[in-house]
Parts: structure tokens; sequence; C-alpha cells
């Protein structure tokens, strides 16, 4: 386990998954995500990074330059988060530490979970007054797709679910799902539906796992979450923002995941972003809280 701090935050860390296990706001004695007590069982993403490819790959397989890749299917026919030993379920090494950051590393061989490699994975985590930075960067010695996340669960008031919380997102348009949660065609309108977040909007019994497309390019402001006295802010310089209302564990917190657009390895070859071996994917993102009491 792995501590840091500064005077508005406490967060720890263990390597499984490059976790983040506790995200304490001090001055309200309060651990703003979902626990994780037991870290040798499989712990469903919460708060992981998960990869190579967050979210779900239709049919778990997709091609790059011609080749072909199978990957492992983990829910139904479809691979999600990288699949059964996808990047939150391996341990990570602790490369890198200081009073305010910490660096972990991690690599997978060519094939594993059937996805091409090897390939070479940091985390780094940075504490700064009251947010919490989570810069991704990978690379590969061949040409990749990595689509990264930080898979972090939310509950700012710590009460049993996060229905009264209010939610803020900079999106005009989001996709739209198969009942097995894969992507259909192209983004439509939040307007006149539940997914309408362009303004703050209490969450109650929306029911929500998709991917918002956000407006803004480059690292902006793409989301604001907040109760009676705790508001969040979320920057991010990837395309999209999965939310997910945890429906399946009685709506405890949301989570709230940065990352490309779902199943977008799938998609016309040029128009996917791949990583070539000269190049460092990235991906930069911040948590940043505001007491409002």
């Amino acid at each position: 386990m792995y501590k840091l701090q500064t005077k508005a935050l406490h967060a720890e860390f263990h390597p499984r998954g490059a976790s983040l296990t506790r995200l304490i706001y001090k001055s309200l004695s309060r651990d703003l995500v979902l626990s994780q007590s037991d870290r040798s069982a499989p712990h469903h993403y919460a708060n992981t990074i998960v990869g190579p490819v967050a979210n779900r790959i239709e049919r778990a397989c997709f091609t790059i330059n011609g080749t072909s890749y199978k990957l492992d299917q983990n829910e139904g026919v479809h691979c999600l988060h990288g699949g059964a030993l996808g990047l939150s379920e391996l341990d990570w090494q602790c490369v890198e530490i200081s009073r305010q950051s910490i660096r972990f590393h991690v690599e997978i061989e060519d094939g594993h979970m059937g996805f091409p490699g090897p390939s070479k994975f940091d985390v780094i985590y940075t504490l700064t007054d009251d947010q919490l930075s989570v810069a991704l960067e990978a690379t590969s010695p061949r040409v990749n797709y990595f689509n990264l996340a930080p898979h972090v669960y939310f509950n700012l008031d710590g009460r049993k679910n996060i229905n009264n919380h209010f939610l803020q997102i900079n999106a005009d348009k989001y996709l739209p799902v198969s009942h097995e949660k894969i992507p259909l065609d192209a983004p439509i309108s939040v307007e006149k539906s539940d997914f309408d977040f362009r303004q703050p909007a209490i969450i109650n019994d929306r029911q929500i796992d998709n991917n918002f497309c956000l407006n803004e390019k480059g690292l902006n402001a793409v989301c604001n979450l907040h109760t009676h006295d705790l508001a969040l802010t979320v920057l991010t310089d990837q395309p999209g923002l999965q939310i997910y209302t945890n429906d399946h564990a009685a709506r405890s917190h949301l989570a709230i995941e940065p990352q490309r657009w779902p199943n977008e390895v799938r998609r016309a070859e040029g128009e996917i972003n791949y990583t070539s071996p000269s190049q460092i994917y990235r991906s930069n993102n911040c948590f940043k809280f505001t007491c409002l009491s």
C-alpha cells in the first residue's frame, strides 16, 4: 500500500491494477471512492487502470494493417477492459514515489489476452492541493492501438446511492448502445433524453452506461458532479467520457471514465488513431474537488 497527501487530500494506492484504494477529503473526513478492502479477489475494475483497450470491443476482434487479432471473450462474445487478465488484474510495479506523486509501471507480452505487443504502460498519480491528476502512457515497438482509462467510482456525500448527486457534462451527443452495451452507429443528440446533462441535472433513477461525446478538444473541464457540500470537476484531453451508474451494485457510486470512444478500433482503419513505434500514447486527466459548505 502506498500513500500520498496534501493539506486537502489523502490518497492510497495498491499495485493490483495500479488502483486508487482510498481518496479522503480531509476537512469532511470522507472517503470519496468505492472501497476495495480485498485486493486478492477480482474487484470488477473499481478504481483501477483499465486497458490495453478500455470498454467493449465487439466480437472480441479487430484488425491493424491487415493483421487480425482475436481477443479474450470475457463478456459474452465481446472483450471488456482488456480481457479477464487486462491491466486492471495485473500487479504493477511502483517505480517512483515522492510525497505527492507516484508512478506505476507494467508490461505485457505480444498476444496477452490476444492483443498485439509487447507493450509498456505507465500511470503517474499526482496530488496537488485539492486535485488528483492521472497521467497515462503506453508504448509498443509496433503499430498498436491503446485506450487506457482510470475507472474511478465516486460518491461525494457518503449516502447509500448516488441518486441525489447533480451531474453536468459538456456533451451535445452520446453513443446509444445495444442490449449488450455495444455502441450503435453514430452519436445522437442528448436533447429530450435522459442523457441531457448540458445543465446540472439530478441523477435520480436514470440508468446510464454510455459514452458521452465531449464537445471540447484538449485538456478541458468536461464534467461536474456535486452534492450539497462538495463538488468534483473532471478535466481530460480525451474525446469521450463513459458514465456508469453502477446499477449492478445498488448504485452506490458513479463511475466516471475519460477515454476514447468505445469500440473505435472496430471502425474503418482510416478513422482510427493508432500509435506508431515512434510515438507515446498519452491520456491526461484531473479530478478537482471544491468544498461548498
